[in-house]
């Protein structure tokens, strides 16, 4: 598994400012989660969603392609995170 968080500088109040995503061996969302301006959640995994949320339908591409993503209007900043386990 893999874990993606993608922080979006933007303007636009309709679209998400915070995503995690879980992504397996081939890449593609097993599960999505999506923070908004004014604090709203949304979420998506293959059986349910809320909001506008969805899971892609193709693999994410690499942080470094996601990454040269970037416009004067718009920013992401990308991490990969690590799976941790409770004792």
């Amino acid at each position: 598994m893999e874990y993606l968080k993608v922080e979006w500088l933007h303007r636009n109040d309709e679209y998400p400012i915070l995503l995690f995503s879980e992504l397996d061996e081939d890449r593609m969302e097993i599960r999505k989660i999506e923070q908004y301006r004014d604090g709203k959640f949304c979420f998506a995994d293959h059986g349910r969603a809320t909001g506008d949320t969805k899971l892609s339908f193709e693999p994410l591409p690499s942080i470094e392609i996601l990454s040269q993503e970037r416009s004067p209007r718009n920013y992401l900043s990308l991490s990969a995170l690590s799976e941790t386990k409770s004792v």
